[in-house]
């Protein structure tokens, strides 16, 4: 589950999985990744452009899933 937070500059996002392991979340194209255990994460987004219909932008969050630091699964 994905909620933006625009007034805090982040994004709550809640991973469920049913391996162990860390989770990390990439916003593709940017410098915005966190790591974390899997359930609520918090990832900042200082400094995102907002969609408009004048200015529409669309950002990517790719999911991955970590077993001693290597990728196992990603989405």
């Amino acid at each position: 589950f994905v909620q933006p937070d625009i007034r805090r500059q982040r994004v709550a996002v809640t991973v469920e999985t049913t391996e162990p392991g860390d989770v990390r979340l990439l916003v593709l194209d940017t410098p915005f990744e966190v790591t974390a255990p899997a359930g609520p994460i918090l990832l900042e987004m200082a400094e995102f452009e907002q969609w408009s219909p004048e200015h529409p932008v669309l950002y990517t969050l790719r999911v991955e899933l970590l077993a001693a630091d290597v990728v196992i699964d990603a989405v």
